[in-house]
């Protein structure tokens, strides 16, 4: 999940610009998205976003490394081996 605001006391926002590692992911007006496509689990990302008001000019955040956390799998059972008595 990627949370930011901005605000322009002017123009007004008009929207949010999402980039991962430099190619734009996703946009909005409301300043949060949830990342789950193209993502690759335990990989480093580059995440930057871009707010532009609507008079057109825009602001680009500093960038922030994001670290996605690994595939989550089903426990994964062996039956113990039991000894039939007659």
């Amino acid at each position: 999940r990627i949370t930011v605001s901005g605000r322009d006391e002017t123009s007004k926002v008009a929207k949010f610009e999402y980039y991962i590692d430099g190619t734009k992911y996703d946009e909005n007006k409301e300043g949060t998205i949830v990342v789950n496509r193209n993502i690759t689990p335990n990989k480093t990302y580059t995440v930057t976003v871009k707010v532009i008001d609507n008079a057109g000019w825009s602001e680009e955040s500093g960038s922030i490394s994001a670290i996605t956390k690994g595939e989550l799998k089903p426990p994964s059972i062996t039956p113990a081996t039991f000894n039939q008595q007659e």
